[in-house]
């Protein structure tokens, strides 16, 4: 069985599997996991859905692609159920016929639920069946194939976008200091102690102070690593609470006390005490809170990751990951077996990486 650990607060995932170490994290296709419509649908096998089903075939007599009527507009659109940065999207056109109905078209990302999102790339060139537009970290729930100005049938043979959750500003805090010293800032993945050079949060002396991250799920936590500031003021943290549970507010079980700063990076063990919010609170007295990082620790607590497992397929993997473990460039090297990487892992909403395993 797999061994399991995951950094839980959203876009710092680190995932050690046997055998695994992962240095890099890889976006994932996260297409395959919404729900789509299209403005019509000219025959029922011609659906929306075909479009993230995973299979790539541009012969629509092969493999059946979406096929809308000759609308104006026509459109297709997915819905990510949740909010993503959208780096890119990937569209196979037809290339039995009729390509160049596709010319023109607009891909929009946003949150909005009609095609009226932000327009992050038009299709201009339709000489390759693998067309990549660069959307850059657009923020959306939606992302829209739309031909805009002219009756036209639409033919999507598959999509793809890749992205990561949005954080959605889910770090809380008492107060802030200054808006640079934000709740978010503890959960940036960067890792700075001198404020000065990077900032961290920062309170007003509150009473009590305290700082609150809602993980969305209810955890067992394992553990939370705290890093202080060392520029100055370090011992403002001493005797601050860190606190496991479900309620929204600072009334948790505690699971830990801070009572040595001689170094930066402080370590609370909660041995798997369950909660949706992890809270650090100074109790007792005026004080200014001030956390450089924060990175939890556990898993998701009803144990049934299996439920959340979602097999990759080679051709899914973004375009150009080398597969073969002896080659893999640095920036995504593991500890890698020489079976080679066989699959990708979707753990609810976090691409672990490619999981290489052995079958000895």
């Amino acid at each position: 069985m797999l061994s399991l650990k995951i950094l839980i607060h959203p876009g710092h995932y680190i995932q050690y599997l046997v055998e695994l170490s992962l240095l890099d994290f890889l976006t994932v296709n996260v297409a395959r996991l919404g729900d789509v419509r299209q403005s019509s649908t000219y025959e029922p096998h011609y659906s929306a859905e075909t479009a993230i089903d995973g299979i790539i075939e541009t012969d629509i007599s092969i493999h059946p692609c979406t096929h809308t009527f000759d609308d104006n507009p026509a459109w297709w659109r997915l819905d990510l159920k949740k909010v993503y940065k959208v780096d890119s999207v990937v569209i196979v056109n037809r290339r039995d016929c009729c390509s160049e109905r596709l010319l023109e078209a607009e891909i929009r990302v946003g949150n909005s639920a009609d095609n009226d999102n932000p327009v992050c790339g038009n299709i201009t060139n339709i000489s390759q069946a693998t067309i990549t537009l660069h959307c850059n970290g657009t923020e959306g729930r939606y992302v829209s194939v739309v031909i805009p100005g002219r009756a036209e049938y639409l033919t999507l043979c598959e999509v793809e976008v890749y992205g990561e959750e949005s954080n959605n500003s889910i770090g809380k805090q008492s107060s802030t200091y200054e808006p640079h010293y934000s709740a978010e800032t503890a959960i940036d993945g960067i890792i700075e102690t001198d404020i000065s050079i990077h900032p961290c949060t920062h309170t007003f002396e509150d009473n009590p102070a305290w700082w609150r991250l809602d993980l969305k799920k209810v955890y067992k936590v394992d553990s939370v690593v705290i890093v202080n500031r060392r520029d100055c003021c370090s011992e403002r943290l001493l005797e601050a609470e860190i606190r496991v549970g479900d309620s929204a507010d600072n009334n948790n079980p505690v699971c830990g006390n801070i009572t040595n700063i001689s170094q930066a990076t402080i370590t609370l063990h909660c041995n798997g005490t369950e909660g949706r919010y992890v809270s650090v609170v100074i109790p007792g007295r005026a004080e200014y809170l001030t956390l450089c990082e924060v990175e939890v620790y556990g898993e998701e607590s009803n144990n049934s990751i299996g439920k959340y497992h979602w097999e990759l397929h080679i051709d899914q993997i973004p375009p150009g990951f080398n597969m073969n473990c002896s080659t893999f460039e640095p920036k995504y090297l593991f500890s890698c077996s020489s079976r080679g990487a066989k699959q990708a892992v979707y753990y609810g909403n976090i691409l672990s990486g490619i999981l290489v395993h052995s079958t000895d």
